[in-house]
């Protein structure tokens, strides 16, 4: 059988994911929505859509409604920046995702695990940057207060975990602790947990064990990911599992279920033993930034704290820019589909002093989650999601 091209592929998914508003395989021109100068069309709305994930989607929209409401939302961002005079070059998205790579080293870990594209990355990177730029009126940093940021937390320590970063992965923008990502596994009892470990090493699959003990989706729908975790906060928060992982290589299991003291879940003054088993996945060691390297993120830090309230500022010039392209009849819904719902979200933009817009967890409307301009700073809300 031969195989089908890239072409009858996105046919025949557009005709499940969006039967009502990609009326045909062959008109991927066809325009959907207009944002002020912007044509959305049937190939831009696909695209968003197939990123958008299941929990992100609301009661009363599909799929094709969520994107295309992210969609209107990151164009009336750029259009209101660019009213202003405002941009965001190639460059600092560059330099922004160059170093959230480096510092985060689960980036492209989420973007497997949420289907993002690096492309959709950049673009979520460049909206937050677009956000941040209206909210602040592209202010600039002071070269010396940047330098005095970096000075400051390049004399901290790092790994820590603290009530607002409990892993011990954010707090400090120039000094990347030693991590570990890791996979683990409760088990009810020690004899369980070894007969567990075997069936791991044939497979390493997480999920089919964790559904095998326990049939609850919602139990078993975050277990087995792997996850990233500061050595110190790990040390602090279960000795037991540091200890153990500290043992292995990358890929190896624990030897025998760990033991691990932890707080009942029926009485929060007692502790209780729990079992665990686990793998170590990857070991990534401590790396100290240089300024010029953490420049973009100090940047942030240093304006966010001078523009504490940067976000509704932003929210209120969107809001704004959204009524005088609303009242010339630059805002259209030409997609019969969703006329109502998501032009229920233009007009709740419209009628709102400071619009919140659409936000998700993993969000800017593709299903990872919005790029923060900095660790530690005010994130910028996301361009997608629920409306």
């Amino acid at each position: 059988m031969k195989p089908l091209n890239k072409t009858v592929c996105l046919c025949v998914i557009s005709s499940f994911l969006l039967p009502t508003v990609l009326t045909g395989c062959g008109s991927p021109e066809k325009v959907i929505a207009i944002v002020g100068d912007h044509s959305i069309k049937e190939k831009e709305l696909f695209e968003k859509a197939v990123e958008i994930r299941a929990a992100e989607i609301p009661l009363d929209m599909d799929a094709g409604g969520t994107a295309l409401t992210a969609l209107i939302r990151e164009h009336l961002l750029e259009e209101c920046a660019k009213s202003k005079g405002l941009s965001v070059s190639d460059d600092q998205v560059k330099r922004l995702r160059s170093y959230q790579d480096q510092f985060d080293l689960q980036t492209s870990v989420r973007m497997q695990r949420s289907g993002q594209t690096p492309e959709s990355l950049d673009r979520s990177i460049r909206t937050s940057l677009i956000e941040f730029s209206i909210g602040t009126e592209n202010a600039k940093a002071d070269a010396k207060e940047v330098e005095n940021e970096y000075n400051t937390f390049k004399s901290q320590p790092t790994g820590l975990p603290t009530p607002a970063d409990p892993t011990g992965l954010v707090a400090n923008p120039v000094r990347r602790p030693e991590i570990i990502t890791v996979k683990i596994l409760p088990v009810p009892n020690k004899d369980v947990g070894l007969r567990v470990i075997e069936m791991l090493k044939k497979d390493g699959d997480f999920k089919k064990v964790a559904r095998a003990l326990n049939p609850d989706p919602s139990a078993v729908a975050n277990t087995g990911n792997e996850t990233p975790v500061s050595r110190e906060a790990l040390k602090q928060q279960a000795p037991a599992l540091e200890a153990a992982f500290s043992k292995l290589s990358e890929g190896q299991f624990t030897s025998e279920p760990i033991s691990q003291s932890v707080r009942s879940r029926t009485n929060a003054n007692q502790m209780e033993s729990v079992y665990f088993v686990g793998q170590l996945v990857k070991k990534y060691p401590a790396k100290d930034f240089s300024m010029e390297d953490a420049r973009i993120a100090l940047e942030f830090r240093v304006l966010a704290k001078k523009n504490a309230e940067w976000q509704t500022h932003k929210d209120q010039e969107l809001s704004k820019f959204t009524q005088q392209l609303y009242k010339d009849n630059k805002i259209q819904i030409l997609a019969a589909k969703y006329q109502t719902s998501v032009g229920n979200f233009v007009k709740s933009m419209v009628a709102s002093k400071a619009a919140t817009g659409p936000t998700g967890t993993m969000g800017s409307g593709g299903g990872a989650p919005a790029p923060t301009p900095a660790p530690n700073t005010q994130p910028a809300p996301s361009a997608g999601g629920k409306p």
